[in-house]
């Protein structure tokens, strides 16, 4: 008698219901045949639920920032993509200042470029910023975990942070990252009827201008300006996609040659002054 009072034997009978619908059942009578049950099993861990109804938990906002650029930068790896870019790019490297937000893209053929780019965006804004870069957020892949680029950060002090298996939400802020320059490229490529190979210089062209976008209605700074200390001019940005004419120069055509031509406009170049 007393096994069949059990609550968890009942809880097992009914389909391993939970145990306040269950109290509820059994207290107000709302079926026949079950007794009134005492006890209800606080504390129980049912073997049943863990194997058919686990699920995560919702994962608390982060509450910690970097105070300073480069303290810690946010690294992910995009791809491989359907169509290839134009230069025969499937994948993209995001990195991210924890501090600023400020985002550069990068464009890799294979994974095993990951680490080469690393390499030349350390040295680019360590020398521009005058800093050095403390933390690496990333994932587990393969192209981040290799022994030549454990042993890379190790020479350089600079701290690994790797995510647990199957949980991007640790890296949430290159995972948003990704999201809201993929959202911006296709808005541009689909507008302009713009073939798909165009998807670098779509994500590119995302990157130059979101950096220049403020980041929140709180926070009324650009990237650029947390970063480089100083306001961004947007007085140049044109539509991606949209025509343009170029003016050929005298040397470069004959009297009656025309003197521009027809191109399509697909995003600016950081090296240039242009």
């Amino acid at each position: 008698m007393r096994a069949n009072d059990s609550a968890a034997m009942w809880h097992e009978r009914l389909g391993h219901v939970g145990m306040d619908k269950l109290k509820a059942m059994s207290s107000r009578s709302l079926v026949r045949g079950l007794p009134k049950l005492s006890s209800f099993g606080e504390g129980h861990v049912c073997a049943g639920c863990q194997y058919g109804k686990s699920h995560r938990l919702p994962f608390d906002k982060s509450q910690t920032r970097s105070k300073a650029p480069l303290e810690v930068i946010h690294g992910d790896l995009m791809g491989p993509t359907a169509t290839a870019s134009l230069g025969g790019s499937r994948y993209m490297l995001v990195l991210i200042d924890g501090y600023s937000r400020y985002t550069w893209v990068y464009f890799l053929k294979e994974k095993s470029e990951a680490f080469r780019l690393f390499v030349e965006f350390k040295e680019l804004v360590e020398g521009r910023l005058n800093l050095k870069i403390k933390k690496l957020r990333t994932d587990n892949g393969g192209e981040f975990v290799s022994s030549e680029f454990s042993n890379f950060c190790r020479k350089h002090g600079i701290q690994r942070e790797l995510t647990c298996a199957h949980t991007p939400q640790q890296n949430g802020v290159a995972e948003r990252k990704i999201r809201h320059l993929t959202e911006t490229c296709k808005c541009w490529l689909h507008a302009k009827s713009i073939p798909r190979s165009f998807w670098a210089e779509g994500m590119s062209c995302a990157a130059y201008v979101i950096n220049r976008m403020p980041l929140s209605l709180i926070n009324m700074k650009s990237p650029f300006e947390m970063l480089l200390k100083e306001k961004p001019s947007v007085e140049h940005l044109r539509v991606f996609g949209s025509t343009c004419f170029v003016h050929i120069p005298d040397a470069l055509r004959t009297k009656l040659d025309a003197k521009a031509r027809k191109l399509v406009f697909v995003g600016y170049d950081e090296r240039k002054k242009g």
